[in-house]
């Protein structure tokens, strides 16, 4: 049968076409630094956080701040293969002593929930994300 329906019918490649918000939080031996991502007027308005504790109380300590077009921010996002990160959980590989842990959450294309984690075990496409999240807060985008 031909491509427009039947039993060999191509399913689309689902694609983000929209997000609201992402957080990824990454914790290490010298502390955690949260990424957020917000839609603010047509733009993605990245904000790293790092997480300080004073006096037995956690705050968010802002560290950087920039921007990228909807459209630039959406491509990183299926460049990396977000949606194939729902449900990743990446146990900390034997006989690693040290090493990275993360969380991931973000809603996506009006309202798609995409929850990841993992401990010095990352889905596809992870460090490139990392990378495009530092450039746009460098304004290297």
């Amino acid at each position: 049968m031909n491509e427009t329906g039947g039993l060999f019918a191509r399913k689309p490649k689902e694609t983000i076409r929209s997000f609201e918000t992402i957080v990824l939080s990454i914790s290490g031996m010298r502390g955690t630094q949260v990424y957020e991502a917000l839609m603010k007027s047509g733009k993605a308005e990245v904000t790293l956080y790092e997480m300080r504790y004073n006096s037995g109380r956690e705050t968010k300590e802002k560290l950087q701040q920039g921007t990228a077009q909807e459209e630039a921010f959406v491509k990183l996002l299926n460049d990396c293969g977000i949606l194939s990160w729902d449900g990743f959980d990446g146990p900390h590989p034997k006989g690693v002593l040290d090493g990275r842990m993360f969380v991931f959450d973000a809603v996506v294309n009006d309202s798609q929930k995409i929850h990841a984690t993992g401990s010095e075990n990352f889905p596809k496409h992870f460090r490139e994300f990392e990378a495009g999240l530092n450039a746009i807060l460098s304004g290297k985008n």
